[in-house]
Protein backbone atom coordinates (compact mmCIF):
# COMPACT_ATOMS: atom_id res chain seq x y z
CA UNK A 1 0.00 0.00 0.00
CA UNK A 2 2.57 2.39 0.02
CA UNK A 3 2.27 5.36 2.00
CA UNK A 4 -1.80 4.10 2.56
CA UNK A 5 -4.72 5.11 0.37
CA UNK A 6 -5.45 8.06 -1.37
CA UNK A 7 -9.03 8.79 -1.33
CA UNK A 8 -11.56 7.56 1.04
CA UNK A 9 -13.30 4.35 0.70
CA UNK A 10 -10.30 3.35 -1.85
CA UNK A 11 -9.02 0.18 0.85
CA UNK A 12 -12.11 -0.94 1.27
CA UNK A 13 -12.74 -0.70 -2.81
CA UNK A 14 -10.11 -2.87 -3.54
CA UNK A 15 -10.60 -5.46 -0.82
CA UNK A 16 -14.04 -5.72 -1.95
CA UNK A 17 -12.97 -6.46 -5.45
CA UNK A 18 -11.62 -9.61 -4.02
CA UNK A 19 -12.88 -12.88 -5.06
CA UNK A 20 -10.84 -14.65 -2.72
CA UNK A 21 -7.97 -14.63 -0.54
CA UNK A 22 -5.46 -16.34 -2.48
CA UNK A 23 -4.20 -13.40 -4.87
CA UNK A 24 -4.04 -11.22 -2.17
CA UNK A 25 0.00 -10.13 -1.19
CA UNK A 26 0.10 -7.53 1.32
CA UNK A 27 3.94 -6.07 1.44
CA UNK A 28 2.89 -5.43 5.14
CA UNK A 29 0.18 -5.78 7.52
CA UNK A 30 -2.22 -3.18 7.00
CA UNK A 31 -2.88 -0.25 9.22
CA UNK A 32 -4.84 2.14 10.60
CA UNK A 33 -3.54 4.95 8.87
CA UNK A 34 -3.73 3.02 5.22
CA UNK A 35 -7.46 3.29 5.71
CA UNK A 36 -9.18 6.90 4.86
CA UNK A 37 -12.68 7.67 6.13
CA UNK A 38 -14.75 9.86 4.51
CA UNK A 39 -15.73 13.18 7.31
CA UNK A 40 -18.84 12.73 6.22
CA UNK A 41 -19.17 9.50 6.84
CA UNK A 42 -17.37 9.13 10.12
CA UNK A 43 -19.89 12.07 11.28
CA UNK A 44 -23.20 10.26 10.00
CA UNK A 45 -22.14 7.30 11.74
CA UNK A 46 -21.36 9.01 14.87
CA UNK A 47 -24.34 10.70 14.98
CA UNK A 48 -25.65 6.87 14.39
CA UNK A 49 -25.00 5.72 17.11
Amino acid sequence: LGSGAFAPGQTYVALSRLTSIDGLYLRRPLRPSDIRVDPDVARFMAAAR
